[in-house]
């Protein structure tokens, strides 16, 4: 469960660096990458790898399409940037539970 909370905080971090870097939206609306997007794909990245269980991997992946398509239809987010996010909250956690459970 740490490695998860650890995951979150650093994908936290890098989302609000990329911004800031990228000087596209403010830190906590809009912009590339999508945080929302990230922390979403982050948690359900974390749920499968966590429990192993594709059927309940399934339904969180289900609440992030809603969470995608809500920032799509509020026109906060486009596509890339959706996509931009859930590839950073994907590879954090999958790289932090690769180092800490191999």
């Amino acid at each position: 469960m740490h490695v998860t909370i650890i995951a979150l905080v650093i994908t936290i971090v890098l989302v609000l660096t990329a911004k800031a870097f990228l000087k596209k939206g403010t830190p906590f609306k809009g912009g590339m990458p999508s945080g929302h997007s990230a922390i979403g794909f982050a948690i359900t990245t974390a749920i499968l790898l966590w429990t192993g269980n594709i059927k309940v991997a399934a339904l969180s992946f289900i609440v992030w399409l809603l969470l995608v398509q809500s920032r799509l239809e509020a026109k906060i987010h486009s596509i890339l940037e959706l996509l931009a996010g859930a590839v950073l909250g994907f590879l954090v956690t999958l790289i932090l539970f690769q180092v800490f459970y191999l």
